[in-house]
């Protein structure tokens, strides 16, 4: 690939420059191609950030460490980005750079953003605007900061902050004649008020980007635009409309080489296509979808390999400038030595004089490395201390929850005894036996089976069934392919987002009570558990709970499931993540709640 190729000239040309000529030829080709190739950026940057500790220069190592961050992050490799950005940020610390900080809080901010940590990543943005503010830096860095604030805004559901954010962003641009802040702020307003379903507005907004993008030659915003407009259009049901808008979209994008785009319109267009009732144009369009995200994802993978091979490249190097250094040096020593032999061979006693502080230099050292191994072999002994107390912690949590669910069942059962129902008490309890066996044989393991999850949520939901009297319907949905034998999950881990769904969400109806859960793959290495109930929505649960307890008293089940997970998350890579959507009809009424649950699965 040209970039590539690129890379691996700069370098070269980077090996006959003075060290910190080429320092500074390593920083300026990382920053250039952070924008078009990330893992050739990461070599570079690491490189610069070698040569910068090589020569002492802190200060440019913390810049090369900012941006080798902001790479590893594009690479989707946040476990490095975050080691990496946070050794720039102690680098920083001790230099007392604060100037620097700004960039080091941003892409913490926008790695917590990948991450889903989204009040953390907020956190940082806000710190890098006061930093901002400290420092008096001009409009468009402030209008970049408040940009990302608006974006995790938007990211977490909290739309109206993100309009107002965005519109202080805007204002700034606006102020200042900042114009791709302006056509990039337009259509962010244009996406957000597709979201709060207010189609004319943000048409308004799209059209004002599209003009700015169309005058200034910016063609990305221009791709997004008619993107936008399409999906404002399509979301009305105006599909011959939205296909309009998406032809020009998928037109640009192809000449400009924008692949997100070129992947993304023809998907858009084929449901256009099919909703208008062509299919042969649908399954023309999604053809061409499926085609480009393949060649994408096959070049990416070159380029990938390509960038590795001259990262590697790169290393070997650096590796011989380092060795004809260490061979020049050792040459030098040796000639030095020969002379103090020449010169000094008479003089036998000082001889053995050197010869013994070398001797006790080589003990010292010696003992310094058995201290280094006593303090390594202390801190193992200290983390295998703590993952055993955390195990411990967990397994307590496991053998409180469990009896809190039992408790619940058995009351239900109560209440069928007392209104004189015998036979389904009977029932129930034959079902609430095999549910107990299956609930004590999970509670002594780390993790279960898919299926053994399922088959114990099937019981306990056939057991919600009759006490509502069968005026309650459930439906457990697998996705096909989905390894129930082979997936394995931590045991009642779904259930209390489902017994929570039915408690405060469906409890307070009457009557055509519907419960869905849906297991699914949202991606090889990520199990997606949607749980939706029709019930009356969190906010009237709130309120029937504030009744009924005065506000006094927190679910047990909530705290602690909030606990458990905040345990299983300890030492993860990935951790286990929870969302709440309220779902509302056309008039902004409750319809009900989804819960999604995100699992990592084949990970530790």
């Amino acid at each position: 690939m040209m970039v590539g190729w690129g890379l691996l000239l700069s370098c070269q040309f980077a090996w006959g420059q003075a060290p910190h000529q080429r320092l500074d030829s390593l920083l300026q080709a990382g920053t250039t191609l952070l924008r078009s190739d990330v893992f050739a950026a990461a070599a570079t940057m690491q490189a610069a950030a070698a040569l910068a500790d090589s020569l002492q220069l802190p200060a440019l190592k913390a810049e090369a460490l900012n941006s080798l961050g902001a790479a590893y992050t594009q690479q989707e490799d946040y476990v490095q980005s975050q080691t990496v950005l946070e050794e720039a940020e102690q680098l920083i610390r001790r230099l007392k750079a604060d100037t620097l900080l700004i960039d080091t809080y941003t892409n913490l901010g926008i790695l917590l953003e990948r991450t889903g940590k989204y009040a953390d990543a907020i956190r940082f943005h806000r710190k890098a605007g006061q930093l901002l503010e400290r420092f008096k830096a001009g409009p468009e860095e402030k209008a970049r900061n408040l940009t990302n604030i608006g974006h995790l805004q938007e990211e977490q559901g909290q739309l109206q902050a993100a309009v107002t954010t965005y519109r202080q962003a805007l204002d700034l641009c606006n102020q200042h004649g900042i114009v791709f802040g302006q056509a990039l702020l337009n259509q962010n307003l244009a996406n957000v008020h597709n979201s709060l379903g207010r189609w004319q507005e943000s048409l308004a907004f799209s059209e004002i980007s599209l003009r700015l993008a169309r005058a200034h030659q910016l063609p990305r915003i221009e791709v997004a635009a008619y993107q936008n407009m399409g999906a404002s259009h399509m979301l009305q049901g105006r599909y011959a409309e939205a296909i309009g808008w998406y032809l020009r979209a998928s037109d640009s994008a192809k000449r400009m080489g924008y692949t997100k785009a070129m992947i993304d319109a023809p998907l858009q267009l084929s449901l256009c296509y099919e909703k208008t009732g062509q299919p042969a144009q649908a399954l023309q369009w999604f053809r061409r979808h499926a085609a480009i995200k393949d060649s994408v994802f096959t070049a990416e993978k070159s380029e990938r390999i390509e960038a590795l091979q001259t990262a590697f490249q790169t290393r070997q190097k650096e590796a011989a400038i380092k060795d004809l250094e260490q061979e020049r040096r050792l040459a030098q020593l040796r000639q030095q030595r020969t002379n103090v032999v020449v010169v000094l061979l008479v003089l036998l006693v000082a001889s053995l004089i050197l010869y013994a502080q070398q001797r006790i230099r080589r003990q010292q050292a010696e003992a310094g490395r058995r201290q280094m191994q006593a303090e390594m072999a202390a801190n193992e002994e200290k983390q295998r201390i703590e993952r055993e107390k955390v195990l411990a912690e967990l397994n307590a949590l496991k053998a409180q929850m469990n009896p809190h669910f039992l408790f619940n069942v058995l009351n239900s059962i109560q209440d069928l005894f007392m209104t004189g129902n015998s036979r389904l008490a009977n029932e129930q309890l034959g079902k609430f036996s095999d549910l107990t066996r299956s609930i004590l044989d999970a509670s002594g393991r780390q993790a279960i089976s898919l299926q053994e999850e399922l088959d114990m949520l099937r019981n306990y939901l056939d057991l919600e069934s009759l006490r509502f009297d069968e005026q309650f319907q459930y439906q457990l949905q697998v996705a096909p392919g989905l390894d129930l034998h082979g997936i394995e999950i931590p045991p009642m881990l779904v259930q209390p987002y489902v017994e929570n769904a039915i408690k405060h969400g469906l409890l307070h109806k009457t009557s055509n009570r519907r419960l869905d859960v849906l297991f699914s793959l949202e991606n090889p290495q990520l199990l997606r558990v949607e749980v939706t109930d029709n019930g009356v929505g969190r906010q009237q649960a709130a309120y029937y709970r504030q009744l009924r307890q005065g506000g006094r008293h927190k679910s047990f089940a909530t705290s602690a499931t909030e606990k458990r997970l905040q345990l299983l998350n300890q030492g993860r890579l990935a951790n286990i993540a929870v969302t709440y959507t309220d779902l509302q009809d056309e008039q902004g009424r409750a319809t009900g709640t989804t819960v999604v649950v995100l699992i990592p699965i084949g990970q530790e």
